[in-house]
C-alpha cells in the first residue's frame, strides 16, 4: 500500500502549555521525530498540515494549509485531500511521540486487510478508534466533504462507523498509540 505521510501540527496545545510539536525528544522534537518516522515507513517525504512548527527542520517538509485555519482536524484532512486528491494518507498527530516503525507497520497491515475508507486503531476498552493516528484512503474525501458542508469539524462525527475499520491495538503497541496532552501525562509516562 502506497501512503503519503502527514503530520497535524495546527493545534493550540493549551493543556501542554507549549506546542506539542516542539516538545524535545532524543535530540529533536516530537514533530521532527514523527516526520522522520513517517518518511521511514512510507518512503516519501511527509507533509506538514497546519500552521505550527516542528522546530529547525520545518524547511525540509512541504506545508499544506488547513481548509480553514483553526477549524480542527477535519480541516487539516480536507486540506490534505485538496492538495493531494489521489493519495492515500497515513495521518499522525504530534501528541503520539512513542509511535515506532513496528506499530505503524501493524497499522498499515490492517489497512491492507480491509476495503474500508479509513483504519483507526482502537484501544480495547474504548468504543471508537483513534482518528488522528490513522490511515485514510482518498476515497473518503467525498464523505468528509459532505460532513464539512454540514458544519461538522471532527473526524468522529464526519465519518460513519460503517466506513471505517477499527482493529484492536495489540498489547505490545498500546503504549505506542498513547497520546500526551499535558505535562502531567508526560511525567507519568516517564515514571513508568
Amino acid at each position: 500500500m502506497k501512503l503519503q505521510g502527514a503530520l497535524l501540527i495546527g493545534g493550540r496545545s493549551r493543556r501542554m502549555g507549549r506546542p506539542k510539536s516542539q516538545m524535545p525528544i532524543n535530540g529533536t522534537t516530537w514533530g521532527g521525530y514523527l516526520c522522520e518516522l513517517l518518511q521511514e515507513v512510507t518512503g516519501q517525504v511527509p507533509v506538514l498540515l497546519g500552521e505550527g512548527s516542528i522546530g529547525p527542520s520545518d524547511d525540509l517538509y512541504r506545508r499544506v494549509p488547513d481548509r480553514e485555519v483553526g477549524a480542527g482536524p477535519l480541516s487539516g484532512l480536507l486540506g490534505f485531500f485538496d492538495a493531494c486528491p489521489k493519495q492515500d494518507l497515513l495521518l499522525l498527530a504530534t501528541d503520539m511521540p512513542l509511535l515506532n516503525m513496528d506499530a505503524l507497520s501493524w497499522l498499515i497491515d490492517q489497512a491492507e486487510r480491509t476495503e474500508c475508507h479509513a483504519v483507526w486503531p482502537r484501544f480495547s476498552e474504548r468504543d471508537i478508534g483513534e482518528p488522528l493516528g490513522a490511515i485514510y484512503r482518498h476515497s473518503v474525501r467525498n464523505t468528509l466533504e459532505a460532513a464539512w458542508l454540514q458544519g461538522l469539524r471532527g473526524p468522529v462525527r464526519a465519518l460513519p462507523a460503517e466506513l471505517r475499520f477499527e482493529p484492536v491495538i495489540p498489547d505490545p503497541y498500546r503504549v505506542c498509540f498513547s497520546n500526551f496532552n499535558s505535562p502531567n501525562e508526560v511525567e507519568r509516562s516517564a515514571q513508568k
